[in-house]
């Protein structure tokens, strides 16, 4: 009798055919104000509040305000007297309008000594790679494109931190936001342009 008399027991919480409609959380006087409006004009209508991506978070940037380098932010405050030098490797090796901080990218770099062409892809900022990439070419380490090229075709050139930049032409080929389509399209670009610094062709690709 008491499974019985509870399942009969329903709140207008748990009508079949009822729709739910989920918000973003942004404060609880907000939350109270849509509640109020949704159960006047709409009683059939579940409100969830969730805490993800809020609206300001969604809502990122406007296209008056494009992205920037954050060396050239750097800058600014130095000319203010606050703050250190600040580098940039992938501004250095040609990246131009605040592409050193797009994400989900495909991109390449040519060798300043001698123009050979390697084609990578990062889910991260550009600059975090290219700084792993200029880390990896100093170090001579032969596990990394990088480093193995300058380890074995220019063991003669000392890359250093200060006045010397190993990589140019830099420019981004495509942007992708899944993982699958940017090992896809770096591999097919790797097809196609037959870069001599990577040390394999990524993904296989069918025939």
């Amino acid at each position: 009798e008491r499974a019985s008399s509870k399942s009969s027991i329903q709140g207008p919480w748990k009508s079949p055919a009822q729709a739910i409609l989920k918000l973003p959380f942004i404060s609880d006087p907000l939350a109270t104000r849509v509640s109020q409006r949704v159960r006047k004009y709409s009683p059939d209508v579940r409100l969830v509040f969730t805490s993800g991506q809020s609206l300001k978070q969604l809502l990122v940037r406007s296209s008056f305000c494009p992205r920037v380098c954050p060396r050239d932010v750097q800058r600014a405050k130095e000319k203010r007297g606050r703050g250190k030098p600040m580098v940039c490797r992938a501004c250095d090796a040609g990246m131009k309008n605040g592409e050193c901080v797009k994400k989900n990218v495909v991109y390449c770099m040519s060798c300043v000594v001698c123009d050979e062409l390697y084609i990578g892809e990062t889910e991260r900022p550009v600059r975090d790679r290219f700084q792993e990439h200029f880390r990896d070419a100093k170090a001579r380490a032969v596990r990394s494109p990088w480093g193995a090229h300058y380890k074995h075709e220019h063991p003669e050139v000392t890359v250093c931190a200060t006045n010397f930049q190993p990589f140019c032409c830099a420019k981004i080929l495509g942007r992708e936001a899944s993982l699958p389509s940017r090992r896809y399209l770096e591999a097919t670009l790797i097809r196609m342009k037959q870069p001599a610094v990577n040390c394999d062709a990524g993904w296989r690709l069918s025939a």
